[in-house]
C-alpha cells in the first residue's frame, strides 16, 4: 500500500474547536457534483467582563462613627470592568469563493462540510464531529453579597423600630455587631458559660457570621458581582496589499459594559492587524507560481497577521493568527486510482493533512 502524508500544524496556531459536519457524496441527484465554500477568516473576540451592582446600606452615614471605618459604598451604581480579552480565528463562508467539483459516476468519495457549507474533510471523518461545549457559562453569578430591604428588615427589633431615629437605630445595630464578636471570641477561647457540641458549635459560628455580615452591610453597603462573557465578530479589512489596519472593534462603558462602535458612551477598544506573512502558491523550476489544475479541488494557503487589541493605551491581547484573506488558492486533484484523504481548516480553508492510498482489491 502506497501512502503519502502531509501535515501542517495549524490546529495549535488556531486553537481550532470542533465542528459539526454534514456528510455528502456525489450521486445522480446532485449531478455527481459537490458544491462547497471556502472561508473568510473573521476574528472572534471573546470579552470576559465583571458587572458589579453597588448599593449603600441604610446606615452608611454612621459607619465611621460606630464602626470606625468609612463605608464601602455611598451611592447606588452599576460598574463594569474588563477581566480578560481573547481572540481567535472564525470561519465564515466567503460568498466570492463558492466552488463545485465534478466527479465521475461511481466515485464514492465522502465530503464532509460544516452546516454552512465550508469544506472540512474528504474521505476522513474530522477529528471531532461534535461541537465542544464551553465549560464557562456566559453569565456566572458570584456568591451573594447584595441584600434587599427585606433582608435588612429582619434585623430590626421592636425596640429599634420604636427609637424613631436613624442614628439611634444605627447605634443599636452596631452594638449587636460588637456583641456577636465578643460572644464568638468567648466561644473560641473557651470563656463562654456553655460550649455547644462540635456540630452545633459549627452551626452556631456559621449563623453568627451570617448575621454579622448582614448587620455590617447596613453600614458598609453591598456589592453583587457576576461575570459576563460576550463574543464580538470582527471582519478584518486586510489583504496582501493592505498590510496594516487599525479600527474600533467595539466600545466599553463602565456603566453599560460592551456597547456598539457607534455608541459614544463607551471608550473605544482598538484592534490592529499587521501582516507578517502572505500565502504563496508552490512554484515551478523557474520560480513561477503554479496555477491549480483544471477540475481540482480548491483550498487556501493562508497568510498570517499579528492581531493586537488595546484599551486606553494598554495592550489586552496579542497573537499571530492565520487569515484566509492573506492567502492564495491552490488545487488538489482527486482524479486517478488513488483514494485521497484530506482534512481542511474551516477557519482558513488550509490543508491540514493529506494522505493517499491505493484501493484494496
Amino acid at each position: 500500500m502506497k501512502k503519502i502524508i502531509l501535515t501542517i500544524g495549524l490546529f495549535l496556531a488556531l486553537g481550532v474547536s470542533a465542528q459539526e459536519v454534514v456528510k455528502t457524496t456525489a450521486n445522480k441527484f446532485n449531478g455527481y457534483g459537490i458544491v462547497y465554500s471556502l472561508p473568510r477568516t473573521d476574528i472572534d473576540i471573546k470579552v470576559t467582563a465583571t458587572r458589579s451592582v453597588e448599593k449603600p446600606g441604610p446606615f452608611y452615614k454612621y459607619a465611621q462613627k460606630y464602626l470606625g471605618t468609612a463605608p464601602t459604598v455611598t451611592k447606588e451604581a452599576t460598574v463594569w470592568k474588563i477581566k480578560e480579552i481573547k481572540a481567535s480565528a472564525k470561519g465564515t463562508p466567503d460568498p466570492d469563493k463558492q466552488y463545485a467539483i465534478q466527479l465521475k459516476a461511481g466515485n464514492t468519495s465522502a465530503f464532509y462540510l460544516t452546516p454552512d457549507g465550508i469544506l472540512s474533510s474528504i474521505n476522513e471523518t474530522p477529528c471531532c464531529d461534535a461541537p465542544k461545549k464551553d465549560k464557562k457559562k456566559s453569565a456566572h453569578k458570584a456568591q451573594k453579597t447584595h441584600y434587599t430591604d427585606a433582608d435588612f428588615a429582619q434585623l430590626y427589633t421592636e425596640e429599634m423600630m420604636l427609637m424613631g431615629s436613624t442614628a439611634k437605630m444605627a447605634e443599636a445595630a452596631a452594638k449587636q455587631i460588637y456583641s456577636i464578636r465578643e460572644y464568638r471570641l468567648d466561644l473560641l477561647t473557651g470563656n463562654a458559660d456553655a460550649i455547644p457540641s462540635e456540630k452545633s458549635f459549627e452551626i452556631l459560628l456559621d449563623e453568627m457570621a451570617k448575621r454579622e455580615a448582614l448587620l455590617t452591610a447596613l453600614f458598609m453597603g453591598t456589592i453583587e458581582s457576576e461575570t459576563i462573557v460576550k463574543h464580538i465578530i470582527y471582519t478584518p479589512d486586510v489583504s496582501p496589499e493592505k498590510t496594516t489596519t487599525n479600527a474600533v472593534a467595539f466600545r466599553f462603558s463602565e456603566r453599560a459594559g460592551v456597547v456598539d462602535t457607534k455608541d459614544l458612551s463607551g471608550e473605544p477598544i482598538y484592534i490592529t492587524l499587521s501582516v507578517t506573512e502572505t500565502g504563496n502558491a508552490p512554484t515551478d523550476s523557474k520560480g513561477e507560481a503554479i496555477s491549480p489544475a483544471k477540475g481540482s479541488l480548491i483550498y487556501t494557503i493562508p497568510g498570517y497577521a499579528d492581531v493586537k487589541i488595546t484599551f486606553k493605551g494598554q495592550e489586552l491581547f496579542s497573537h499571530n493568527i492565520p487569515l484566509a484573506q492573506l492567502g492564495v488558492d491552490y488545487g488538489l486533484l482527486l482524479s486517478g486510482k488513488e483514494i485521497v484523504k484530506a482534512r481542511f481548516c474551516p477557519q482558513t480553508g488550509a490543508l491540514i493533512n493529506l494522505s493517499t492510498e491505493l484501493p484494496t482489491k
